[in-house]
């Protein structure tokens, strides 16, 4: 029997609310560690310098006040506080738990210092930058293509991707998938105009007529689906996508079928649906505390890597989920649905998908650069922000990449103190990058 969810939490990036009415108090709070500062910025949280590591036998304590969304791709790093995977590379969080942050709030508490690294969605930090220009994209944790259209089982209907596995163009898989929308049946979708880019934008790039579009709240809208009463739906809640997955339902074109499509097409309207979510802070804290930056965003890939391998941690995250999401998922759902709308990215893929790779669909530039367009289009922003100046992850990830290999090269070398390379060799076990090369380093030395 499928399961119905008193609450469900939307997913909607509603890019220009976040920006209204902020009354923007900019702070950094906390001290570096000593032990491993010589990379602290001293441009003021303006870039991120590429940090220069310290050889040392021993990894240094910090506090960090994090606060997390109520989202399940915001709420997985319980999973390392539970399992005290933040106390191995030396983070104390304050409170021990974390700081449960709403979407209205986060990036005030941010600006105000309340906390120190917030998960985020990256898009919508950019707009704060009509009054501050401190909220950092710190790393990409996942990618969000938990937007699906879905059509009734019973039409046996064929998708965007069925289309194009037999051979048609992106335009012409989306004109055939898309025209029997068009034929007069109502078409459900969320209330308001937060998702009109993957609702509307679609069916004008194919050539179509629009459909006859019913606002209607995903609570009703998935009544009516499990009744068989309606024939298409665009549900605003990933778990209501996962359930219509379960119950048979079509998907017809998806957050990941628009954008992979038209990536070749450089005036695409479908790049800023790539939702990138992952951490956050200010250019202050995280130029200050890179060393810790540094650690934190270990853990996010060390959970990746882990529940790969074991599904079931997400049973860790299903109490505190449920808790501030007001829902009442499994872990093998909470599974489920980072399987099939946001799965975590590994250390590896993160390099391919967000920042080595200029020609991926979900390369940080060009999803940076189309947030900004949309963003100063609608006159929202300055004209003379670039991505860069609010997306620090791929600089982060590429300090982390130096130390990973900077670490192989001296275990390559063999030799040194055996203790202490085994000690560096749990830290990169643990995907602590930064402590296995400084460790390493201090054999070498």
């Amino acid at each position: 029997m499928s399961r119905t969810h008193a609450k469900f939490a939307t997913r909607r990036v509603l890019l220009a609310v976040v920006a209204s009415g902020m009354a923007l108090t900019l702070g950094a709070c906390g001290g570096a560690s000593k032990a491993t500062t010589a990379g602290a910025s001293a441009s003021g949280g303006t870039t991120w310098t590429p940090f220069k590591a310290e050889a040392g036998d021993t990894v240094p304590t910090a506090k960090v006040k994090f606060g997390m969304r109520p989202y399940a791709d915001n709420t997985f790093y319980v999973i390392g506080i539970k399992k005290g995977w933040f106390k191995d590379v030396g983070i104390e969080l304050d409170p021990a738990d974390g700081v449960s942050t709403t979407e209205d709030q986060w990036t005030n508490l941010l600006l105000h210092g309340s906390t120190d690294i917030n998960t985020d969605t990256c898009a919508i930090l950019v707009t704060t930058y009509s009054s501050s220009r401190q909220l950092k994209c710190i790393q990409h944790g996942v990618s969000f293509f938990g937007q699906v259209m879905f059509a009734n089982p019973k039409l046996n209907l064929k998708s965007v991707e069925d289309y194009m596995a037999a051979g048609a163009d992106f335009k012409t898989a989306l004109h055939d998938a898309l025209a029997p929308l068009t034929k007069g049946d109502d078409v459900f979708v969320n209330p308001g105009t937060g998702e009109i880019t993957f609702t509307q934008e679609p069916f004008k790039y194919a050539g179509l007529e629009l459909p006859k579009f019913k606002p209607v709240t995903d609570s009703d809208m998935f009544t009516q689906a499990q009744a068989g009463k309606i024939n298409f739906l665009h549900p605003g809640g990933a778990p209501i996508a996962v359930e219509l997955l379960k119950l048979g339902w079509k998907p017809i074109f998806s957050t990941k079928s628009l954008v992979d499509g038209a990536k070749a097409d450089t005036n695409s309207p479908f790049t800023g649906l790539v939702v990138n979510n992952g951490i956050a802070a200010t250019g202050d804290y995280a130029a200050a505390h890179q060393d810790t930056i540094l650690r934190f965003t270990s853990v996010m890939y060390r959970i990746a890597a882990e529940t790969a391998k074991s599904p079931d941690l997400f049973d860790v995250q299903a109490p505190y989920l449920n808790s501030v999401a007001g829902t009442d998922l499994t872990g093998k759902e909470i599974a489920d649905e980072f399987a099939k709308m946001h799965p975590l990215v590994s250390f590896d893929d993160a390099g391919k998908n967000y920042y080595n790779d200029p020609a991926s669909s979900q390369y940080y530039k060009t999803i940076g650069d189309a947030v900004i367009r949309d963003q100063v289009k609608a006159g929202a922003i300055p004209k003379d922000i670039k991505a860069e100046d609010f997306i620090w992850a791929d600089k982060v990830y590429k300090d982390l990449a130096t130390f990973k290999k900077g670490y192989e090269d001296i275990a390559a070398k063999g030799g040194g103190d055996a203790a202490l390379m085994a000690k560096a060799k749990q830290y990169y076990d643990w995907y602590d990058y930064l402590d296995a090369y400084r460790l390493a380093l201090k054999t070498a030395g």
